[in-house]
């Protein structure tokens, strides 16, 4: 199943400037893995500030990035829109960050939930530019409803 930025944004309640994903390639429900990829523009403002003249994605925003496809991924599996439920850091574990992402490059987002139980859920999560690992972690997030 493929989803385009507009689709995404039914699942999760994040919204420009802080959108990470711009489109779903592939989401398995069976296997609970989600691929989706988020296009690091050139001209995107976050940049102009890390750093100048050397601009470079913040490692923790393909972290975030990692969560909000998974969020994606939970919502989906749940039956659940943006209008009911939000997503919380619970932890953030054995991050690597092993090669900058750079202005042009896209990120490839491989999320896989490895357990849910009643409002957890923890993910494992694999980021790639052109087939390279760049970061890899592990996080928990709770799910609330929405109020």
């Amino acid at each position: 199943m493929q989803l385009n930025r507009d689709e995404i944004q039914k699942y999760i309640a994040h919204r420009d400037p802080m959108l990470l994903i711009d489109r779903v390639i592939n989401c398995d429900l069976e296997n609970e893995e989600i691929h989706a990829q988020f296009d690091v523009k050139d001209d995107w403002d976050i940049l102009k500030g890390h750093f100048p003249g050397n601009p470079i994605m913040p490692g923790v925003l393909t972290v975030e990035a990692s969560a909000q496809a998974s969020a994606v991924l939970t919502n989906m599996l749940l039956g659940k829109t943006s209008e009911e439920t939000l997503f919380y850091f619970a932890a953030i574990e054995n991050v690597r960050f092993k090669h900058p992402v750079l202005p042009g490059n896209t990120i490839d987002l491989k999320v896989k939930i490895t357990r849910r139980k009643a409002s957890i859920v923890k993910s494992e999560a694999k980021v790639f530019v052109e087939g390279t690992l760049v970061t890899e972690c592990a996080f928990t997030a709770k799910v609330l409803p929405r109020n």
